[in-house]
């Protein structure tokens, strides 16, 4: 089964390293990173040459900037540029939801547990990255390993705390929700109270 992580590339111009401090899970062997897929690439991947890499960016000179700075990271966790599949967008944002959403998903390898990093991009694009995630379990044999936020909180102007959150109960209580529909359960907000202890 290969492992698939999903990263928007910043259009920031000076991407700094943080060390994403795991919020609301469990993080073994974290790293400072430009990237926040990348400690969850180093904690998920079994092997390098198991991996597969997409991300997606729209066409200006400070995503390729930051493109390059991905793959250098990646090269220091063995793997390589080739393992990289490449989703480009115009700036257009009346298509890049839709356009973005399918190309993902195409991008997604059968038999493949899938990890997404929606910190950087347009919202529009965190959005289609996030949607992705389901589409794709309904279209391909892919399950949904995780998916991830990362925070900078800065104070005047400097980063004074980095934070990775893992917000995949987001998508679970809508599959949840369509589980139960399906079940034809009435009672669908107490159901999804004691399901997910609210």
């Amino acid at each position: 089964m290969y492992r698939t992580f999903i990263t928007s590339i910043s259009l920031q111009h000076q991407l700094d390293k943080h060390i994403y401090e795991p919020r609301n899970f469990e993080l073994v062997g974290n790293v400072e990173t430009a990237f926040p897929i990348i400690p969850i690439i180093k904690e998920f991947m079994e092997r390098p040459d198991n991996v597969r890499i997409i991300t997606i960016r729209t066409e200006n000179s400070d995503t390729t900037e930051n493109y390059n700075k991905l793959v250098e990271e990646l090269a220091d966790l063995g793997i390589n540029e080739d393992q990289v599949k490449k989703v480009v967008l115009t700036e257009d944002q009346m298509e890049v939801e839709a356009k973005a959403l399918m190309s993902i998903v195409d991008a997604i390898d059968e038999d493949s547990i899938a990890y997404a990093d929606i910190t950087y991009g347009t919202k529009p694009m965190s959005a289609a990255i996030l949607y992705s995630m389901s589409v794709v379990e309904y279209l391909k044999d892919v399950e949904t390993g995780g998916i991830y936020y990362g925070e900078i909180q800065r104070k005047e102007g400097k980063a004074v705390s980095s934070y990775l959150y893992e917000t995949t109960c987001c998508k679970r209580i809508m599959d949840f929700l369509v589980s139960i529909d399906k079940l034809g359960i009435d009672k669908r907000r107490e159901a999804l109270k004691t399901i997910f202890n609210l």
